[in-house]
């Protein structure tokens, strides 16, 4: 669980985050780039200028609260 959690400016490219609560928590600036965020929880948080290219997000809850695609990949679709 990262819920709140403080990363901005992380480089946590390729990383798999799957199914993680990141709930409200500071992703500003980060490099999410080909990490696995398949079925993790965003709602709430702070994503200006995040980095998601070839980032993984199929059925992730996304910050507004919609549930991202099937197979979405950079963006939430």
């Amino acid at each position: 669980i990262l819920k709140e959690a403080s990363l901005e400016d992380a480089v946590l490219k390729g990383v798999n985050l799957r199914g993680a609560n990141l709930e409200r928590s500071n992703l500003l600036f980060a490099d999410l780039s080909d990490a696995d965020l398949s079925g993790a929880y965003l709602v709430g948080a702070a994503m200006t200028e995040t980095q998601l290219d070839g980032a993984r997000l199929d059925k992730t809850m996304w910050t507004d609260r919609r549930r991202c695609s099937p197979e979405s990949v950079g963006s939430c679709d």
